[in-house]
């Protein structure tokens, strides 16, 4: 089913909200560590982004906060920084597509999780580790506190994307705005739109026999 016209300007709306949240939080509400280290949660948007709209929007949504935020924080645009925060939206919607999680199940809290914490090995521990050695020289000493920094970094983000992913107040907008095919199928989406009885099972006009 393809999306309205509608729905594609509410993912371009939502898309450009993330993309802002994340400048906000990893360029100005950041810890920094060093020159080349820092706590934050901007990638928490972008990975938002992708596994609520797929990797493509994840990727866009990675590449725009990357540049806008160099440009308002006065920072120099860095290429290889960007490919591996661009790359790093777009790793999380192509291996994990989330429509709604259920917090009783311990084993969807563990996918996203090993989710974002390849998404962090790749993205922050090797790409942008490489590029800033490359790049700046910074010292293996230095880089290596990113190690532990992104480990703790992926917990967290999963922790926070696992509870907002389980409340339905909160996941409705997101497969309004993606025509009701944000996550999953059409049986998933169906599954959860159709009607039940007390005890759990899903009416049906018609009893298969």
């Amino acid at each position: 089913m393809k999306k309205s016209f509608k729905g594609q300007v509410l993912i371009l709306a939502v898309s450009a909200m993330l993309c802002a949240l994340s400048v906000v939080f990893g360029k100005f509400l950041m810890i920094p560590i060093g020159n080349s280290n820092r706590i934050s949660l901007g990638f928490l948007p972008v990975a938002l982004a992708s596994l609520s709209y797929g990797p493509a929007v994840g990727t866009m949504v990675g590449v725009s906060a990357d540049i806008l935020g160099c440009v308002l924080a006065g920072m120099p645009i860095n290429p290889a920084l960007t490919f591996a925060f661009g790359l790093m939206g777009l790793i999380p919607g192509l291996f994990h597509r989330v429509r709604f999680l259920d917090l009783r199940n311990k084993s969807s809290f563990f996918s996203l999780g090993a989710n974002l914490l390849l998404t962090h090995a790749i993205g922050d521990i090797i790409l942008k580790t490489a590029a800033l050695r490359w790049y700046y020289r910074t010292p293996y000493s230095v880089l290596a506190l990113r190690i532990p920094i992104a480990l703790a970094t992926a917990a967290v983000e999963s922790a926070i994307l696992f509870i907002l992913f389980s409340r339905r107040e909160f996941t409705a907008p997101l497969i309004k705005a993606g025509g009701g095919k944000i996550c999953g199928t059409e049986r998933d989406n169906s599954r959860m739109n159709s009607p039940r009885r007390a005890d759990g099972r899903v009416k049906s006009k018609e009893r298969r026999r």
